[in-house]
């Protein structure tokens, strides 16, 4: 078998997974309006259908996260 092929076919896979997953980011800083963050609890509301919240939302530092992943 020829070494060549099969490091062009495997990373050809691995390309192709990579492109598989979507990752979506918003930053809040502390200091948005309490509206703002509601944004959040509204975020999770309309999507607990298709994710589930990993991480709930947090301060880190000067931004506010949270992990959610498809169910």
């Amino acid at each position: 078998m020829d070494y060549g092929k099969l490091r062009y076919e495997k990373a050809k896979r691995e390309k192709g997974k990579s492109r598989s997953s979507h990752l979506k980011e918003i930053k809040l800083r502390p200091l948005t309006a309490e509206h703002d963050v509601n944004l959040l609890q509204e975020i999770i509301e309309k999507i607990k259908d298709i994710g589930v919240v990993e991480v709930p939302p947090k301060l880190q530092e000067k931004y506010m996260s949270m992990l959610i992943v498809p169910k």
